[in-house]
């Protein structure tokens, strides 16, 4: 199901970590999602700004790695 990102939605993490042997998982809060070019940057791919509870910061994350908790609308 392809699902249409907004500003506001809670969402699980999935942290990939290659040398280790299970994916780990955090929470987080969309804060931008980026449908048109960054710092003169094309991307191939749509990527997700996300606050991320446990790191307290913002990551740029694949909505590949993004499961939706709570839609905002």
């Amino acid at each position: 199901m392809l699902y249409s990102w907004s500003v506001g939605d809670l969402v699980k993490i999935k942290n990939r970590d290659w040398d280790a042997i299970a994916d780990t998982y955090s929470t987080g809060v969309i804060t931008e999602v980026a449908t048109k070019e960054i710092d003169n940057q094309q991307f191939m791919f749509p990527l997700v700004s996300v606050y991320d509870f446990k790191l307290k910061k913002v990551n740029r994350v694949y909505p590949s790695n993004l499961e939706i908790l709570s839609p905002i609308k």
